[in-house]
């Protein structure tokens, strides 16, 4: 479900905002606060969330599992599914996105295939190459957004794609990655003010993290933590989740502990299986 009205060349332009618009800014979103309440209580718009970790952590697994849960209705045909009827704007940055497997999650969860298609309407997916494009992505997304009311949830994968790629673009000229990171972040807080949606990003592992070794569970959240995403990126985030990847023996299952930092930062597990993403709570 690719959107293929988003620009990727020229400059925003000044728009006059539509009824509609004006509309879909004032009246009141699907609300996520049971999106996945072991990790958000009470999830709700103007949210942003950073989610890291090493390669094969879980991390895209983690953003099936919330556009599942987003696109699904709340009940079918008589039968309760627990879905929230939000719409989900993807911009995959990293081009790891995979249909097939957000379809195969969505038939394991609730074992129902004839509605699959029309769940997927409720998903929006657009794809950059650059961070100009990334950019000029962010600022359409404010008709997209604007034109449609059931939007709650923008997710980014990753939002630190091109950083190698502006570092050696911009070698000469290392300010202007912070003013790209600036750009990045003054183009998302207007969608949060205009449209009170939660953001949820993740962010690559491009330099390594030490972690403190212990037998304590709790302190697996006490390691040295490295942001190259500036400091407007670091005041931006309200919540970070870091993915670990644990051992198992089981076959099919990957387990994983996601270290949640904002005001009480917890410790969680979780496995990875087939059918999507289980909380051992």
């Amino acid at each position: 479900m690719e959107n293929s009205n988003v620009t990727s060349e020229g400059s925003p332009t000044v728009k006059c905002e539509t009824g509609s618009q004006l509309l879909a800014r004032l009246c009141s979103r699907p609300s996520l606060a049971k999106l996945e309440p072991a990790l958000f209580p009470d999830l709700s718009g103007e949210y942003v969330v950073e989610i890291s970790g090493k390669s094969g952590a879980g991390k895209s697994e983690l953003f099936y599992h919330f556009i599942v849960w987003c696109i699904l209705p709340p009940s079918w045909q008589g039968t309760e599914l627990g879905g929230l009827s939000a719409g989900v704007v993807l911009v995959d940055t990293d081009h790891h996105f995979n249909l097939l497997r957000l379809v195969t999650v969505l038939e394991k969860t609730k074992k129902v295939t004839i509605f699959i298609q029309e769940c997927l309407q409720m998903l929006t997916v657009v794809r950059c190459w650059n961070s100009e494009q990334l950019l000029l992505t962010l600022h359409s997304l404010d008709s997209v957004i604007g034109s449609n009311a059931n939007i709650s949830l923008l997710l980014i994968d990753s939002v630190s794609a091109f950083y190698w790629l502006d570092r050696m673009n911009l070698m000469d000229h290392m300010n202007e990655i912070d003013k790209l990171h600036a750009q990045l972040v003054a183009a998302l807080k207007k969608l949060i003010n205009d449209y009170k949606v939660v953001i949820m990003a993740t962010r690559q592992v491009l330099m390594k993290e030490r972690e403190t070794e212990t037998a304590d569970h709790m302190d697996k959240l006490n390691f040295k933590h490295f942001d190259f995403m500036g400091v407007n990126w670091q005041r931006f985030v309200k919540c970070r989740l870091t993915l670990k990847k644990e051992q198992t023996e089981k076959v099919g299952q990957t387990k994983i502990t996601i270290c949640k930092f904002d005001s009480v930062p917890q410790s969680i597990e979780c496995l990875i299986m087939e059918s999507g993403i289980m909380f051992m709570t």
